[in-house]
């Protein structure tokens, strides 16, 4: 049963990254968005600007302070050569896809994230097991507890010697 309850734990916790990735790619294909335009555009921009050169891969620290120079300068050169409609639309593309981005990733409204969804997997956990055994998995009329194992096994003591405190007379 653990077993299952573990596979069942994977393919809900996929499911729950699978299925707003793969919604969000739909979403953003039906997106209305010039596509070839702005690639044209963003191909000739990138073409003209030169790269910081692959020495600096030698030291990667220090790469990134080249790198996020070239990304900052060819982002604005980009959008310099778009149209504002084209601009819009890129705004909205940028912002739909990192909304469906983060809520496969698992942070709803910023909030929660894998906590809260470790959360929701144990409560589907007990969920699974009330429905399978009638109750929630401890103490039920289906379950062996340690006891009984011990009860089976032992010889010569009581079973209630073996618990802490048992030792005690309840008066009634």
């Amino acid at each position: 049963m653990d077993e299952v309850i573990a596979w069942a734990t994977f393919a809900g916790a996929w499911l729950l990254v699978a299925g707003p990735l793969y919604q969000g790619s739909v979403e953003l294909n039906e997106l209305d968005l010039d596509r070839e335009g702005i690639q044209g555009k963003a191909a000739a921009v990138q073409a003209a600007q030169a790269r910081p050169s692959a020495w600096w891969w030698l030291l990667p620290p220090v790469m990134y302070v080249p790198r996020r120079r070239w990304n900052k300068a060819l982002r604005q050169a980009m959008l310099a050569q778009l149209t504002e409609t084209q601009c819009e639309q890129l705004a909205s593309f940028q912002s739909k896809a990192t909304g469906w981005f983060t809520v496969a990733a698992g942070h709803p409204a910023g909030r929660g994230g894998y906590l809260a969804h470790r959360s929701a997997l144990r409560l589907a956990r007990v969920a699974i097991l009330a429905a399978g055994r009638g109750d929630a998995g401890r103490g039920g009329p289906h379950h062996r507890g340690p006891d009984d194992e011990r009860r089976t096994h032992a010889t010569s003591a009581p079973p209630s010697s073996d618990r802490p405190g048992a030792s005690r007379q309840h008066s009634g």
